[in-house]
């Protein structure tokens, strides 16, 4: 099973595909931009050159916001490829929190 982050996903996915049993090899990350986002055609390849190896894509974690940076990953487009590809789209947010301003 192949799950498809960037590398600016949070590190709990990881944890997660492993606690599973999955395993960490089967994150796949996928290119990004200059803007750090996710590149859909990036995506699309991946997915499409998974399956001709013998891999069963399940599921794309798009970001709406990183931890490290605030990229927002182009979410209609990724939909999209999740639609056409039938994968199951997990869309995971950071919020930050304001610096403190002392009062």
């Amino acid at each position: 099973m192949k799950f498809y982050p960037t590398g600016e996903g949070h590190g709990r996915h990881q944890k997660a595909i492993e606690l599973m049993g999955i395993g960490s090899e089967n994150l796949r990350s996928v290119k990004h931009d200059r803007s750090l986002r996710m590149n859909p055609s990036a995506l699309n390849d991946a997915i499409r050159e998974d399956r001709q190896n013998g891999d069963l894509p399940i599921a794309v974690i798009a970001s709406a916001g990183t931890v490290n940076t605030g990229a927002i990953d182009p979410l209609d487009e990724i939909a999209d490829v999740c639609e056409h590809q039938k994968l199951w789209l997990h869309v995971d947010g950071a919020r930050t929190t304001p610096a403190s301003t002392g009062t």
